[in-house]
């Protein structure tokens, strides 16, 4: 494997600081990348893997890149709610839009997933005619646990699952932020505009991130 990591040196035709200019298209070495792919691929399936061609993405090219991953986004919050006229609209973020997944880890997926049964329980709260800022503050609640979800600390009742977070989340503190503290999250008109917050930036090592995370302070 040591062979496999030398040839990544070669991705970049020069080295600069700036991450952009680093892994912009005019600076990798495309040739390398390709054949350190197929290698990587190679070695981690003991050679087993079938003579396939690359994907093409839209610009007509394989599909190869490389990401930069010492830094990532995370939404401030999960939803908002809006009132005119008489008539409420639920704003709410899943995926990747919510939280930009490590692809290292391989939590994307699942925290998608666990992400749309959260909301789709939020949606319940609206149509029985919960409060708005019940429902709003309930929502920033379990979004909180979602930077921390590993498979060590959800349930393991995977046939269980629902959009009931209780099904989900063993530690679930469903009310550990107040109504009070989502007033600007809804929107009727009488305390001024507001929408989503703009994305957080999160510099921190991975590990740290989801080991113990600023946002479990309930």
């Amino acid at each position: 494997m040591c062979k496999v990591f030398e040839r990544a040196r070669c991705f970049n035709v020069s080295d600069f600081m700036e991450t952009e200019r680093l892994l912009s298209a005019d600076n990798v070495n495309q040739e390398a990348l390709l054949s350190y792919a197929r290698e990587a691929a190679d070695f981690g399936t003991n050679y087993q893997l079938p003579s396939l061609d690359y994907a093409i993405n839209h610009y007509g090219q394989p599909d190869v890149a490389m990401f930069d991953f010492t830094s990532m986004y995370a939404s401030e919050n999960a939803a908002l709610i809006r009132e005119k006229h008489g008539h409420q609209l639920v704003v709410a973020l899943v995926g990747d839009s919510l939280l930009e997944p490590f692809w290292p880890m391989g939590t994307g997926c699942a925290r998608g997933f666990l992400a749309a049964f959260d909301t789709a329980w939020m949606v319940r709260g609206w149509t029985q005619g919960r409060s708005p800022l019940e429902i709003l503050a309930e929502r920033e609640s379990i979004y909180r646990l979602l930077p921390q979800t590993t498979t060590e600390n959800i349930s393991k009742n995977f046939e269980q699952y629902a959009i009931d977070p209780a099904t989900r989340y063993p530690n679930l503190n469903s009310s550990c932020v107040r109504p009070h503290q989502v007033r600007h999250l809804f929107i009727d008109g009488q305390h001024g505009s507001s929408h989503l917050a703009p994305v957080r930036k999160i510099s921190e090592p991975i590990q740290k991130r989801v080991g113990g995370s600023s946002r479990a302070g309930c």
